[in-house]
């Protein structure tokens, strides 16, 4: 049999009805309805519709007459499975309970408000939520290092980033910090085509070397080799040559093409490094773009920039509360569109 409840918000409104119909109650709908007091806010009124699971199975005629307390032919939010699935798939994107609910809320409200309307509204909520930096910080000289894990573009994320700063008159030297020639020469070859000093270290004192040789620079970028992140000699290795008290930026480098929880376990053993920016690469290769905001968030480091293809200079973009609004909304129009069927009315 349908049920009908009432409350102030959502979640109080499911309690009731999961309460009554048990812990498996199917939520059939939510509609915002009009005050029942005259001239009271309306935000986060709402009325579901909900069945017992045991009689899920039955036919239930879902009619389009307004209830009483709402105005005829007033808009009728969407279902509650829509908003639901906006909160599970956030969720499954590696933002937390709390952030995903305001986002899903805010994404579900502006559906049929323009797209500008809705990232601003998602850009709102993020900026309460996330930092953010830029690159490079304001002191000169700067010496960034950028770490990570192998394949996950840094060396043509640097060659990006010295392209745009150089072009804005800021100095830039490129240095490698790698004794493998293979793998420092694609550094080389884009120093040598940007027309940038470069040089390559194969250790602590090297490095040191390479440093004092480029003083005149207002920013040294380092590329560091690709490290495993579960090979503790590695990470220690790599942090002994970068010198933990040597005035260098380190910039945590992680692809956002893999597996969200596994990101969040490699950002974490490169914590040991203390790095104090995270730049996020490959944008271009994932369906899953809201994931970076996952990764802000649990990673709790400012972020700095994305990369969204490769193109040098162009696919390198400073991160926003914009820039990760549109990544969720276009993730969530895509994911949603795909997985969710069409269970009810947006708005009438």
């Amino acid at each position: 049999m349908l049920q009908t409840y009432r409350a102030a918000t959502v979640q109080e409104a499911i309690r009731l009805a999961k309460a009554e119909l048990g812990p498996d109650a199917l939520i059939l709908e939510v509609r915002r309805i009009s005050p029942l007091v005259p001239g009271q806010s309306r935000e986060g009124t709402v009325e579901i519709r909900a069945v017992a699971a045991h009689h899920q199975g039955q036919s239930i005629s879902r009619s389009d007459t307004p209830v009483a307390g709402s105005r005829a032919g007033e808009p009728t939010v969407r279902h509650l499975p829509l908003l639901a699935a906006t909160d599970r798939k956030l969720q499954s994107l590696g933002i937390g309970p709390a952030l995903a609910q305001r986002l899903a809320r805010a994404y579900d409200a502006t559906r049929s408000h323009p797209a500008e309307e809705r990232r601003a509204a998602l850009a709102a909520i993020i900026a309460r939520h996330i930092a953010f930096c830029e690159l490079p910080p304001g002191r000169r000289p700067a010496i960034i290092a950028l770490i990570g894990p192998s394949g996950v573009g840094k060396t043509t994320t640097i060659a990006k980033l010295a392209s745009q700063l150089r072009s804005r008159g800021v100095r830039v030297a490129m240095l490698g910090l790698d004794p493998n020639p293979v793998t420092s020469s694609l550094l080389t070859a884009w120093a040598a085509h940007l027309r940038i000093p470069s040089a390559v270290a194969g250790d602590r004192a090297e490095l040191a070397q390479a440093v004092a040789a480029a003083g005149r620079a207002d920013l040294l970028l380092i590329d560091t080799p690709g490290c495993n992140p579960y090979d503790q000699a590695q990470v220690k290795r790599l942090r002994d040559n970068l010198g933990s008290r040597d005035p260098i930026v380190c910039c945590l480098t992680l692809a956002v093409t893999g597996d969200t929880s596994e990101l969040v376990d490699i950002g974490r053993r490169f914590l040991r490094l203390n790095p104090t920016a995270l730049l996020l690469t490959k944008l271009d290769e994932t369906r899953r773009a809201a994931s970076s905001l996952g990764l802000a968030e649990q990673l709790r480091l400012p972020l700095a920039g994305l990369t969204t293809g490769p193109q040098v200079p162009d696919d390198l973009v400073p991160a926003s509360p914009a820039a990760l609004a549109e990544l969720v909304a276009w993730t969530l129009d895509r994911e949603l569109r795909l997985t969710t069927p069409p269970v009810g009315l947006v708005a009438s």
